[in-house]
């Protein structure tokens, strides 16, 4: 099998295939961008979730 994409060492041999690679990266950071707002969501569900038990439980 022939590897379509550039990796990341390897400059890319056509203007195309740059283009491909630049939209690769883009994703990519996008990607672990959202898994770190979701990590953080989740963060903030369970801080708030905590507030509120001991909320209630102070009553």
């Amino acid at each position: 099998m022939t590897d379509h994409f550039p990796r990341a060492s390897t400059p890319a041999s056509s203007p195309r295939e740059d283009r491909v690679a630049a939209l690769h990266r883009l994703c990519n950071e996008d990607y672990a961008s959202s898994a770190d707002r979701r990590a953080q969501d989740h963060r903030d569900d369970a801080f708030l979730t905590t507030g509120l038990a001991e909320a209630v439980n102070a009553r």
